[in-house]
């Protein structure tokens, strides 16, 4: 069965195995240095484009995902635009200073996340991760 988006969020948030990977390789975890890998994880399960969200300056913060439905999708899962960019504030910014808030999103350009780690290989391994705790969930195992 195809991976659900609405549910993928339990899967990441559920799986030591998935956290450990992105750890090992970027010692961060998907809101951190690893929110590029992840968002090509979840591009190659669910199709889409891959997005920044940018603040008012056009500064790329976070990378993600914008599914064919229209919606955001990062490891905490998917929502409208509105809703996916005031949970990212909210939960990334802890209400600090309203001055880094992002305000909207875009397609990631050369350039954007430029700290950012990339690892095409480890986003295929979180794929599989993901599909194996999927399957083995609904075997009940």
């Amino acid at each position: 069965m195809r991976p659900d988006p609405d549910t993928i969020a339990n899967y990441i948030r559920g799986n030591n195995k998935f956290r450990s990977t992105l750890d090992d390789v970027v010692d961060s975890g998907a809101f951190e240095n690893g929110c590029l890998i992840v968002a090509r994880a979840l591009q190659l399960m669910f199709g889409g484009e891959i997005v920044v969200l940018v603040r008012s300056d056009d500064f790329a913060d976070h990378a993600a995902v914008r599914l064919p439905d229209g919606r955001l999708i990062d490891a905490d899962g998917p929502a409208s635009p509105g809703k996916f960019i005031a949970r990212f504030n909210r939960d990334s910014f802890f209400g600090i200073s309203n001055d880094i808030n992002v305000v909207g999103f875009r397609p990631i350009l050369p350039g954007d996340l430029a700290g950012v780690s990339f690892n095409e290989e480890v986003s295929w391994d979180l794929v599989d991760i993901l599909r194996r705790s999927r399957k083995s969930t609904q075997q009940g195992g």
